[in-house]
């Protein structure tokens, strides 16, 4: 049996009670009960399994020279959308305070009535990280909350602290937590990997009989964002000895093409003809087939759209030494399939914007 008594209030606990001057070293959840009030639960401990990637290493040294060169409190910013490597980077902070510091983490993940002065009560220096801060604390429906807020991040407390805010909608934060340097020295983007980034990444999570698919997700990622949690689910699936075009045909991520976008297509056969038409394409297929109009005749080029050669992401390039053009002529309602016949050296496709009299307009030759 432990005794505590705190000014006429005397509690009796069990044999496990533990007191301390501080927060030990750890991770904790501040949580709220109507009986109870506001106490620390701990939380899962940030250990980090996989390698982190990007500037993740540099970016932390930053917040660490800003925190020892600093007598008061800061708060850095970290937003982007979700898979870009925020958490990682929040846990890589954590763990790296802890050690150097010592410093214990404060996790909020509740708008709590009366959570500044909870924060405030605690009179040592600690990492308190508000996760998805404006999904917590909405702008909107709870303005009263942000607003609160801004004299905790102002860093006129007594107790220095690190204030750490992962952000998926910069635009619902309230704008004075924007570009006032006073509360928030750093606002870390987190973007979308690069295809070094990519490359490194891929390198490090495929076997090795399967590393000339990186390529593949490359072009790929240069027209479709892929952040990291797509990433690992592709790796996932090529070292199941899918191809890339079976995987991308199936995995659970979704073009963000609307369906009133077309393409201005330009086709360059290898006698030097060329011809223009419109086009509506599925870039997430694994086959497509283009059909055109060449002087009288018909013709239609299959290929894989995930395979073609990326210039932006509002042109790109299919050139015949990297997809395999499945090129028909008919004739006369005949199809001439002897390869002696015109091929196709490239294709090359610009988005468009569709509007007005141009959706639907049809087939063009301009040859």
């Amino acid at each position: 049996m432990k005794i505590v008594k705190t000014g006429e209030i005397t509690r009796i606990f069990s044999d496990d009670l533990k007191t301390f001057d501080k927060i030990p070293v750890g991770n904790y959840k501040v949580c709220f009960h109507p009986m109870m009030g506001f106490y620390l639960e701990d939380a899962d401990s940030f250990k980090i399994n996989e390698k982190p990637y990007g500037k993740h290493p540099q970016k932390i040294a930053k917040v660490v020279s800003l925190y020892n060169n600093i007598e008061r409190s800061v708060g850095v910013i970290l937003s982007g959308k979700k898979g870009m490597g925020k958490s990682m980077f929040a846990r890589l902070l954590s763990a790296s305070f802890a050690e150097t510091h010592e410093m214990p983490t404060i996790i909020v993940t509740e708008a709590y009535q009366g959570i500044v002065e909870f924060i405030e009560s605690i009179k040592q220096e600690c990492i308190v990280m508000f996760d998805e801060f404006e999904k917590v604390f909405d702008n909107s429906e709870k303005k009263e909350h942000q607003d609160k807020l801004l004299s905790l991040f102002d860093g006129v407390s007594q107790t220095k602290r690190l204030y750490v805010v992962t952000v998926n909608e910069i635009r619902r934060v309230n704008q004075y937590m924007i570009n006032r340097p006073g509360r928030f020295h750093y606002h870390l983007q987190f973007n979308y990997p690069s295809a070094e980034e990519i490359e490194l990444y891929l390198k490090d999570k495929l076997k090795p009989e399967y590393h000339n698919q990186i390529t593949l997700v490359q072009r790929f990622s240069n027209r479709f964002d892929l952040n990291y949690d797509s990433l690992r689910a592709i790796a996932f699936e090529l070292n199941l000895g899918y191809s890339f075009l079976e995987t991308m045909e199936d995995l659970n991520i979704s073009s963000t093409e609307n369906e009133s976008v077309r393409y201005d297509v330009t086709i360059h056969h290898s006698n030097g003809l060329v011809v223009t038409t419109e086009e509506s394409i599925n870039l997430m297929s694994a086959l497509t087939r283009i059909g055109y109009h060449t002087s009288g005749d018909f013709a239609s080029v299959m290929f894989s759209p995930l395979e073609v050669e990326i210039i932006d992401k509002e042109v790109f390039t299919a050139y015949s030494e990297n997809v395999d053009f499945d090129v028909r002529y008919d004739n006369d309602n005949e199809v001439l399939t002897d390869e002696s016949e015109i091929t196709v050296d490239k294709i090359v496709f610009k988005k468009r914007v569709v509007g007005g009299a141009q959706y639907g307009k049809e087939f063009r030759d301009l040859v």
